[in-house]
């Protein structure tokens, strides 16, 4: 039996930001990158183009910054593995 892949689209205006984080994911076996943006208009127009399934990060939740790395990952995992839950209220991905 195969594993899913989470597919991610970074979308951040600081170009820095979507490198490091880019470089990072090269590394997870169960994540791939197919797009980066630099807005969230950028962001939609990706989505639409790649027809993904979405799970809203920053419309739901947010990344406050700094961030650890590897706590990021895994919260992308456990969010991609409840991805059938309802996100009502933003409350911050990594605190």
């Amino acid at each position: 039996m195969t594993e899913s892949k989470i597919n991610i689209i970074i979308c951040d205006n600081n170009r820095e930001v979507c490198n490091v984080l880019n470089d990072y994911l090269l590394y997870q076996k169960d994540i791939v990158v197919t797009g980066i943006a630099k807005d969230g208009v950028e962001a939609i127009k990706l989505i639409q183009e790649k027809k993904q399934r979405t799970l809203a990060l920053g419309a739901d939740q947010y990344v406050v910054k700094p961030f650890d790395l590897d706590v990021f990952v895994k919260r992308i995992r456990q969010m991609f593995n409840n991805s059938t839950l309802a996100y009502t209220t933003a409350k911050p991905l990594i605190s």
